[in-house]
């Protein structure tokens, strides 16, 4: 009889409206339930996304589709019904004439004391302000477009700047010396390490960081690559001969000599 009146009591509470909260009523947009890749598509599609975010989407939700739904120790929970969930509600879908949103939604930030307008923000610290699955109202929205402006022209400069270095090994190429056995391996690796300091030889100082490349361990041909920027990078050739071993001669191509064309000189009969 006790555990019916518990059971009574905890379903009551359960289902009584909850008194400390409020709603907002807004018009928003809902879409139908169920999450498939079209489902993906559409939401993408609705955010204005650019191609490479919804592939990454679609890859996201394919590994998730192999993953098993996790359970917890201890814990008796109702089975999850995820095609019964609609994925994608915005609730600025039909905006207000000369309003930037509804009314009701900027009562709604007021009540959680996140102010919306900027002359509230007394802090000075910008507002993304989200509710269901949209932004809502981005606040100190000139401050933040300079702040991308001068972070772009920052960027812009760095990778100026890389270009210019890449520049000093345009044509360049290494070939590195050696003690090799008779076999043609090497005593000890030609690696990144090798190559700056071949490139500080001739006089380019270049961080060791950011350079590289496959340890070679015996005379042959590879390539390093220099990193200067992650939009710009070099690829340095390194050949690696033994040591005191004379340069390769460079076999010149055989010149052709002039065909001479016989010419048949015709006997002149002597004049009698």
């Amino acid at each position: 009889m006790s555990e019916n009146k518990n059971n009574e009591f905890v379903k009551k509470v359960a289902e009584q409206k909850y008194e400390f909260g409020f709603t907002t009523d807004v018009h928003t947009e809902v879409i139908p339930k169920g999450l498939n890749e079209d489902v993906v598509r559409l939401i993408s599609q609705k955010k204005g996304e650019p191609d490479w975010l919804l592939d990454f989407r679609l890859k996201a939700f394919r590994y998730w589709q192999t993953l098993p739904i996790p359970t917890w120790g201890h814990l008796t929970l109702p089975e999850l019904h995820l095609q019964d969930i609609s994925y994608y509600a915005d609730p600025l879908a039909k905006k207000p004439k000369n309003k930037e949103i509804d009314p009701e939604l900027a009562k709604t930030f007021d009540k959680l004391g996140i102010p919306l307008e900027e002359r509230l923000a007394l802090s000075g610290t910008a507002v993304d302000a989200i509710m269901d699955s949209v932004s809502v109202k981005t606040t100190f929205k000139k401050q933040l477009a300079e702040n991308l402006k001068q972070q772009a022209s920052k960027l812009a400069a760095l990778k100026a700047e890389a270009e210019k270095k890449a520049a000093q090994l345009e044509g360049v190429e290494l070939v590195i010396e050696t003690k090799v056995s008779a076999t043609g391996v090497t005593y000890g690796s030609v690696n990144a390490a090798t190559v700056v300091e071949e490139f500080a030889k001739r006089g380019i100082e270049i961080d060791r960081k950011i350079v590289t490349m496959r340890d070679m361990k015996k005379v042959g041909t590879s390539e390093a690559t220099v990193h200067f920027h992650k939009e710009v990078e070099v690829k340095v050739p390194v050949t690696v001969v033994a040591e005191n071993q004379p340069a390769p001669a460079v076999e010149e191509a055989p010149v052709e000599q002039p065909v001479e064309a016989s010419v048949a000189e015709e006997e002149t009969p002597a004049a009698e």
